[in-house]
């Protein structure tokens, strides 16, 4: 009886895992040919023998792709974090990776500190705007809601070295995109 109660337990969380990895790969967020949640092809997999990278867990592999960053799942060959790096840009073209991405993705959810900028979507894969992140934060800061969690599904985060509307020129930013399921990570952790 524990053995199928363990086997059952077991097959429900890689139903879950499985499901989320699915419901991701629908909303087709990515990088280029790579996409969140998607199984990479044989190209791919090519491309990671030829440029493995460490990692911090047994349960993925990493790989660069010219400058992009590719985290996958070990078990279904999915990816779960995209990371691509701008180095040295200048301001104009910090400024270009900023537009680049907003029409990539949208209007942003949020600017933090006039060098981060956060697209937040939820359950349902629609972005959570602007409003809907003051209010939440406002609740957040006034108590009224400390332990509330912001039921996101994905982030896209772009971050720079220096701010993305400063008037200062200088040709020695780096920015960081990073494209990631925190609630898909938690489920290949426990999984």
């Amino acid at each position: 009886m524990k053995l199928f109660l363990i086997l059952f337990f077991l097959t429900l969380q890689l139903f879950a895992t499985q499901t989320l990895f699915d419901k991701i790969e629908k909303l087709n967020i990515g990088v280029g040919e790579y996409k969140l949640g998607k199984m990479i092809s044989e190209n791919q997999k090519t491309s990671a023998k030829k440029s493995p990278l460490e990692t911090n867990s047994i349960k993925t592999y990493k790989f660069q792709d010219g400058d992009l960053f590719v985290t996958v799942d070990k078990k279904s060959n999915r990816v779960i974090v995209l990371y691509k790096i701008f180095e040295d840009q200048n301001s104009t073209q910090l400024k270009r990776v900023l537009g680049g991405t907003i029409g990539a993705y949208g209007e942003p959810t949020t600017l933090t500190h006039g060098n981060i900028v956060y697209w937040i979507y939820k359950e349902d894969g629609l972005l959570i705007t602007n409003d809907d992140y003051m209010i939440w934060k406002d609740l957040q800061l006034n108590d009224k809601a400390k332990n509330s969690k912001l039921n996101k599904l994905y982030t896209i985060k772009l971050s720079s070295t220096k701010m993305f509307e400063s008037k200062d020129k200088f040709d020695d930013a780096k920015a960081y995109l990073i494209i990631s399921s925190e609630k898909l990570l938690k489920e290949i952790i426990k999984d």
